[in-house]
C-alpha cells in the first residue's frame, strides 16, 4: 500500500564488516594530509592547523585541527553495536559524494536509523529516524528531535563508546513514529492542500515564468497521482508523504547516485522538504 521497499545502497545483512564494505565499494580508510602550497619555485609551504581529506584515493575536503576521521569500519562496527541493543541489524550500506559520506540503513519497527558520516569534515556521526515508503524515506518531525549529531572533538569517541544513547533515544522516537504513522493513516486530507504540502519541493512563489509554472504542474500531477495509487483513492495523509518520498527519492529528475545521496542526507534540500510536507499535515 505504501510501497515500504527500502533497496538504497547495497544489501549488506548477514555480512562481516570486511565483506559488507567490500560489497557496497567502502573497503578504504580515510587519510589526512598536510594542506601545503607550492610555489613556482618548487618551495613548498605548510599551511598550519589544515589539512587534506582523502577517503578511498579521492580528495574530499579540506579540514581544521579538530577534525577526527571516523573510519567506515568504525561507523559500520557503531551502527552494528546500536542495532543489537534494538533487536535489529544494518541491512543496507553505501558511499555517497565521491567517498564523502559513507551511510548505513537500520530497520526498527515501521521505521529505521540512518546512520552516517561525512568525510569532508561537516559533521563526525549523524544518526538519523526515516521511515520506508513510497520507494524512499519519508521524514517525521520534529526535525530538531529526528536526527542525532555527533560533533567533531573530545567527546567523540567516548560517545562511539557506547551504544546505550543512541539506543534509547531510538527506542522513543520509534515509538513516537508509530504512533505518528497510524494518526496520519486516519487523517484525509483534501486535494486542495497538495500545494502546501510541496511547498518545501515547488514553491509557489518561485513559480513565476511560463516554464516554471508548468515545472510546478507537473510534479503536483505526478505526486497526486501516486497518493491515489498509495491509498487506493483514499488520500490519507501518510498516503501522501508516500507520495512526496517517492517523487524526490524515484520519480525526479536526477541522477540515482543524487537521489540516494539527498535521501541519506541529514541537512540536504530534499530532507528539508519532506520535513516541511509533514509540518504541514502536523
Amino acid at each position: 500500500m505504501y510501497d515500504e521497499t527500502m533497496d538504497f545502497g547495497t544489501d549488506v545483512s548477514g555480512m562481516d564488516d570486511t565483506t559488507a564494505l567490500a560489497a557496497c565499494g567502502a573497503d578504504w580508510d580515510v587519510v589526512l594530509l598536510p594542506a601545503a602550497a607550492v610555489f613556482p619555485d618548487g618551495t613548498t609551504l605548510v599551511v598550519p592547523g589544515h589539512r587534506f581529506v582523502v577517503a578511498g584515493g579521492s580528495p574530499v575536503g579540506q579540514v581544521g585541527s579538530r577534525y577526527h576521521p571516523v573510519q567506515n569500519v568504525e561507523l559500520l562496527g557503531f551502527a552494528r553495536e546500536c542495532a543489537d541493543r534494538l533487536g535489529s541489524t544494518v541491512a543496507r550500506a553505501g558511499v555517497t559524494q565521491g567517498n564523502g559520506r559513507f551511510w548505513c540503513w537500520v530497520p526498527v519497527g515501521e521505521a529505521g536509523l540512518v546512520f552516517s558520516t561525512a568525510h569532508h569534515g561537516r559533521g563526525a556521526v549523524c544518526v538519523q529516524l526515516a521511515v520506508p515508503g513510497g520507494g524512499g524515506l519519508v521524514r517525521l518531525g520534529p526535525e530538531s528531535e529526528s536526527t542525532l549529531s555527533f560533533p567533531h572533538g573530545p567527546t567523540l569517541q567516548a560517545r562511539l563508546d557506547d551504544p546505550a544513547e543512541v539506543a534509547g533515544w531510538a527506542n522513543g522516537r520509534v515509538l513516537a513514529a508509530a504512533a505518528e504513522l497510524d494518526r496520519l493513516s486516519r487523517l484525509v486530507v483534501e486535494p486542495v492542500r497538495l500545494g502546501e504540502v510541496l511547498e518545501g519541493v515547488v514553491p509557489a512563489g518561485r513559480a513565476k515564468s511560463e516554464l516554471q509554472l508548468s515545472n510546478r504542474h507537473a510534479v503536483m500531477d505526478a505526486v497526486a497521482g501516486r497518493w491515489v495509487s498509495f491509498s487506493g483513492g483514499g488520500r490519507d495523509a501518510r498516503s501522501l508523504l508516500c507520495a512526496v518520498a517517492w517523487y524526490l527519492d524515484r520519480g525526479r529528475r536526477a541522477s540515482v547516485a543524487d537521489r540516494v545521496d539527498q535521501s541519506v542526507d541529514d541537512s540536504g534540500w530534499v530532507t528539508r522538504a519532506k520535513f516541511v510536507a509533514h509540518a504541514v499535515l502536523s
